[in-house]
């Protein structure tokens, strides 16, 4: 199986989705990783970007988040 190229981190706590993004670029240097602390914004872009093109990403997103959750 490949290494993962694309990643999308979804939390409203800009401290997690930077230990994430640390921990994934000492992994995949080569990653693209994308961040959000709005779950709308999150949606928006997944919704703009894979209808241009698709490629397989690794999405980590918080469950619990105000106005809109993981669920």
């Amino acid at each position: 199986m490949p290494a993962p190229t694309h990643f999308i981190l979804i939390d409203d706590e800009m401290c997690s989705n930077k230990i994430s993004k640390t921990f994934i670029r000492t992994m995949y240097p080569n990653a693209e990783v994308v961040e959000s602390v709005s779950p709308f914004e999150a949606l928006q872009y997944i919704r703009h970007h894979f209808t241009v093109h698709i490629v397989a990403t690794v999405v980590l997103l918080d469950i619990n988040m105000p106005r809109l959750n993981g669920w």
